[in-house]
């Protein structure tokens, strides 16, 4: 995993201050590859509650800041079922905490 403990803390504390409680974040994507380079950070959050496109731009804009690196969010609701794409996001993601 390419990011470390410091970026990952900052991670789960701005979602749980944007977004709230009962969040769940995962990792996926390239930032999974120790191998590779670059790369944005790609973050599925599974929540309780439904996270408005006001409160994922704040996240976006706020992780991009403070992590000096490209966020792409992908969010789904608990009780909602996932899309194809959530499905392959979480499938493939690691567990980063719960907020």
């Amino acid at each position: 995993m390419r990011l470390t403990i410091e970026q990952r803390r900052l991670i789960l504390e701005t979602v749980n201050r944007v977004a709230g409680e009962g969040v769940d974040v995962y990792l996926f994507g390239s930032r999974l590859d120790d191998g590779a380079k670059g790369g944005d950070v790609d973050l599925f959050l599974e929540a309780e509650r439904p996270v408005s496109f006001l409160q994922r731009a704040q996240l976006k804009w706020r992780l991009e800041a403070m992590l000096g690196l490209p966020v792409d969010l992908v969010c789904k609701t608990g009780g909602n079922d996932a899309s194809p794409f959530q499905a392959i996001a979480k499938s493939r993601a690691v567990k980063l905490g719960n907020c």
